[in-house]
């Protein structure tokens, strides 16, 4: 009975990696809004914005960047030279979206509109910045991919090695499981 429950809250080689894809756009999105919120900060003149940098901060680039991965999970994960292209344009669609969330959790009404061209002008004038994200949605991308290859297969290696038809022939699963590996 322990052993039936402890197996459904066991993940996949795929299951797993998508998680750590999630964690990872998670961190970086969180970083990046850290050093967006400290250029908006360090700015002088009558159009910088006082907004203090604290956790809150941090929280809403981790909140931004998990429901921007979340929403643009249909641009990722797919095979072939077509899915780094995909992923491509779903690195553009998520950046903006995670700025979009962040900015608003940060500052409800100027965040929304103006944390997607803070973002875009970081980018620009921190071409480092740039590079980071989109390692990040690209280090996505290639783990979502195995969850991709595990579904298209239709079971996981691990799964293969729980099989009970294991020690059956090729022929044999075929006829009595209707199930080729």
């Amino acid at each position: 009975m322990l052993t039936r429950i402890r197996s459904r809250f066991q993940l996949s080689k795929g299951e797993k990696a998508y998680a750590a894809a999630f964690a990872i756009v998670m961190t970086v999105s969180g970083v990046l809004t850290v050093f967006v919120m400290a250029g908006v900060n360090s700015g002088t003149g009558p159009a910088a914005v006082a907004l203090p940098l604290s956790g809150w901060t941090v929280l809403a680039g981790v909140i931004g960047g998990a429901l921007a991965l979340y929403a643009a999970r249909g641009w990722l994960g797919a095979l072939g030279v077509l899915g780094w292209m995909r992923a491509f344009v779903g690195g553009i669609a998520a950046s903006l979206i995670a700025s979009v969330i962040a900015g608003t959790l940060i500052s409800p009404i100027y965040g929304t509109f103006y944390a997607p061209v803070l973002l875009a002008t970081q980018f620009i004038a921190f071409p480092v910045l740039a590079v980071g994200w989109f390692a990040a949605i690209f280090g996505a991308h290639y783990l979502m991919t195995i969850l991709q290859k595990e579904r298209f297969v239709g079971f996981s290696e691990d799964e293969a090695a729980r099989d009970l038809t294991a020690p059956l022939s090729v022929l044999s699963r075929v006829n009595l499981y209707h199930r080729t590996d």
